[in-house]
């Protein structure tokens, strides 16, 4: 594990996609973009679900690799309820044909293996990254008290993303009564991406 803060993109993904992990790691880095991901296991500390709340919150990105063993793992599960409640721009990759979550759905995916088109998509999210670092200071925070417990952690994670009041339906989210619709979706060939809305 790297504790360089200054990487691009948060990479989450279960560990039976160890091998996909490498993979794009691997693209995404031939591109110039940095990546973080726990090459060691770091869920044995006291602290894990705050650790990983920091990590995510000092990335640009988000990239959630996606598969029925991803659905499945409670760890993936916590990071990206924990991206959502960091706001993050979350771009995942489809490894297989399990559908994304409804809290997801409004992210364009990716399709697994990756395409130059699909590189430049995540290269032109990452520089369309915004800081909200009033609000990850206090998601941190909050992070810093849930129990270290997998299940326990994941529904402190959704509790925190929900005292937002966000509501998602497909480009459109509405956060505190107000309608914001997402007009920065990349068009990109059916080949590499899937709109999952």
């Amino acid at each position: 594990m790297t504790d360089s803060f200054e990487q691009d993109v948060f990479l989450s993904y279960c560990r039976d996609n160890i091998a996909e992990a490498q993979q794009i790691q691997q693209q995404l880095q031939s591109q110039g973009i940095t990546v973080w991901r726990d090459q060691e296991s770091i869920y044995g500390g006291q602290q894990w679900p705050k650790i990983i709340g920091e990590s995510i919150a000092v990335r640009k990105l988000f990239v959630l690799l996606w598969s029925e063993a991803a659905a499945n793992s409670h760890f993936v599960e916590f990071e990206w309820n924990t991206a959502l409640a960091l706001k993050k721009i979350i771009i995942p990759i489809l490894l297989d044909d399990t559908p994304l979550p409804s809290a997801l759905s409004s992210f364009q995916a990716l399709k697994f293996p990756l395409t130059e088109e699909s590189l430049s998509l995540i290269l032109s999210s990452k520089a369309l990254s915004l800081s909200n670092s009033d609000k990850q200071e206090s998601v941190i925070r909050e992070l810093k008290s849930i129990p270290k417990e997998p299940e326990k952690a994941i529904e402190s994670a959704k509790a925190i993303y929900q005292q937002d009041k966000w509501v998602v339906h497909g480009d459109v989210i509405q956060n505190f009564g107000n309608n914001n619709t997402d007009t920065n979706k990349a068009s990109v060939s059916n080949s590499s991406v899937s709109n999952a809305d």
